[in-house]
């Protein structure tokens, strides 16, 4: 296996993961069951700090394929980008997580507030997933662009 495989192996679990976490988080939230939220912010934690594998396999992944005619340098660019900014909100997410964690485990009186500032970052963090996961795609996959550039020209002929 080289790194691009790992690459393309390990990527989609800090994306998914940060997505669903934030799922079973605010189904947490709704119903105000400390167990479940408790098990979302691990949940959160452990996938969001996936992104750091992600991100040092990335330089290999680039390696590998930067070369090929069928790829753009700049779409490249542009996802390692928004991959290192990704990293850095996933890190500050699963610390916030596991404090949050801490918190509501302790009974602390500042938890309730922790926990939305954590949902709030979360939502922020899951955005940006959303961003690199998508630039990424680009790399490989043009019929992303193709169908986005289909999109727009349907709403232009309305």
């Amino acid at each position: 296996m080289n790194e691009a495989h790992f690459h393309l192996l390990v990527n989609h679990f800090p994306i998914t993961g940060t997505i669903l976490g934030l799922l079973v988080f605010a189904i947490g939230l709704v119903i105000k069951n400390d167990n479940v939220i408790k098990t979302s912010l691990l949940l959160i934690a452990f996938t969001s700090l996936l992104a750091i594998p992600a991100l040092l396999s990335g330089e290999g992944a680039e390696e590998i394929i930067e070369d090929l005619s069928t790829v753009s340098h700049d779409l490249i660019h542009e996802h390692e980008e928004k991959g290192e900014l990704f990293v850095w909100f996933s890190v500050a997410l699963a610390i916030l997580s596991l404090v949050s964690f801490w918190a509501i485990h302790m009974q602390k009186g500042f938890r309730k507030s922790l926990l939305w500032l954590t949902f709030g970052f979360g939502l922020a963090t899951a955005f940006l997933a959303a961003q690199v996961g998508n630039s990424g795609g680009l790399i490989r996959h043009p019929e992303i662009e193709n169908s986005n550039i289909q999109a727009k020209e349907s709403e232009e002929k309305h």
